[in-house]
């Protein structure tokens, strides 16, 4: 589930389905939504994807896990992923509370030192470039 590099969106969309068919096992369900929150630049087709299909998701990976949805996409260092996260999550009750304000903390300091390190990366980096 997570060795595959995808960015169409109709692949995705069918990764994501296929994720919560009967043939992955309920463990590892939440891989590709993982997979997908790490390597995608904008989230709103995950979003999308989860609130067609939040129900099915939950009913099919452990309970344990529910919990903990938001932590998924706090991998993603930037300000409109956050506001896609919260705009999904906020309204969704207590549940995801903790875990959405951990992964906000996470995205804020990924956020926060991306924008103080930036320049001094690209210097670092300009140095070995032809």
């Amino acid at each position: 589930m997570s060795s595959i590099y995808f960015d169409k969106p109709t692949v995705i969309r069918s990764h994501l389905d296929f994720s919560i068919s009967d043939a992955v096992p309920a463990g590892d369900t939440r891989t590709g939504l993982y997979f997908y929150a790490t390597i995608l630049d904008d989230h709103a087709i995950l979003y999308s994807w989860l609130d067609q299909n939040l129900e099915a998701f939950l009913g099919k990976i452990p309970s344990v896990y529910h919990q903990s949805l938001p932590q998924l996409f706090q991998t993603s260092c930037n300000s409109h992923n956050q506001g896609l996260m919260n705009g999904f999550f906020e309204g969704r009750g207590d549940l995801y509370a903790s875990a959405l304000a951990k992964a906000n903390e996470t995205m804020e300091s990924c956020i926060g030192r991306r924008a103080r390190e930036s320049d001094a990366l690209d210097r670092f980096l300009a140095q070995y470039s032809d």
